[in-house]
């Protein structure tokens, strides 16, 4: 998969900027190339779609752009951070602080009311209970859902995961 953008844009525009980034697979038999040389800023407010044929290396691109999945090398800045040397534990504060995730299947725990899915992200990274509440309440309500326990049902589950990527937005 190539990509490249040749507009420069200020810094303070740029959210995602990665630069020739490689992602190779060691297999012992074989490696694995998935990206060679992906090039890319997004900038803040922009919407971007990946596209292309299954095994081009889309799933590989966001991994390595979340810090899920290290590079072989290039380089990769979120908010003018650049992940690269990051540790696991900076990678997953950082996470938890600057990027939400809209996943392609709902990913809700299924013993916890879709209250409890969204308020869940806010607890494990440290902020109060009765914060975290108040605050998936009113992300929840953004979205047009009920704070009941049947949040989670099957026709409002659609809505679920764009509640859950708000919360990135109430870390401030």
């Amino acid at each position: 998969m190539e990509m490249g953008i040749s507009i420069d844009l200020p810094q303070e525009d740029v959210i995602i900027e990665a630069i020739d980034v490689h992602k190779h697979y060691d297999t012992g038999k074989v490696v694995v190339k998935a990206l060679q040389g992906v090039t890319l800023r997004i900038q803040r407010k922009e919407v971007v779609a990946i596209m292309g044929p299954s095994g081009c290396g889309k799933t590989t691109l966001l991994n390595c752009l979340s810090g899920l999945d290290r590079v072989t090398t290039g380089s990769i800045k979120i908010a003018n951070q650049d992940i690269r040397h990051l540790s696991d534990r900076q990678l997953t504060l950082f996470r938890a602080r600057e990027m939400g995730f809209v996943f392609q299947t709902y990913n809700l725990l299924p013993a916890l009311t879709g209250l409890e899915n969204v308020e869940l992200p806010l607890l494990v990274s440290g902020v109060s209970s009765r914060v975290a509440r108040a605050r998936a309440l009113a992300s929840i309500e953004q979205v047009g859902l009920r704070a009941t326990s049947d949040v989670a049902q099957s026709a409002q589950r659609k809505r679920q995961p764009c509640s859950e990527k708000r919360m990135s937005d109430f870390y401030a």
